[in-house]
């Protein structure tokens, strides 16, 4: 998988303010969702350049999930086998002067 636009952002310079607005503030929360094996193989199939892949591409991204998912997960309360994706929220703020 690839990072979103946001993730680029944020992996470099982060957003940008000018006139009349002053300084961000800045605030990050992580917090993660429990996804079971098909719940994360179809969010994967959800995203728009997984769905344009070409096939044999689709299939490589799809077999790199598998194999994350099989290295990561863990069985929850009921016994099913569950991963726990990482998220994280930047949230920004700027007041205008």
């Amino acid at each position: 998988m690839k990072g979103s636009h946001a993730e680029e952002l944020l992996s470099g310079a982060g957003p940008a303010v000018a006139a009349p607005f002053g300084a961000l503030e800045h605030e990050s929360w992580r917090w993660s969702r429990r996804l079971t094996r098909s719940e994360l193989a179809a969010m994967v199939r959800s995203r728009s350049y997984v769905i344009t892949a070409t096939p044999s591409e689709r299939d490589r991204i799809l077999a790199e999930v598998e194999e994350l998912f099989a290295a990561s997960c863990h069985r929850g309360e009921d016994g099913v086998e569950i991963v726990d994706l990482p998220y994280r929220t930047e949230a920004f703020r700027s007041i205008r002067r």
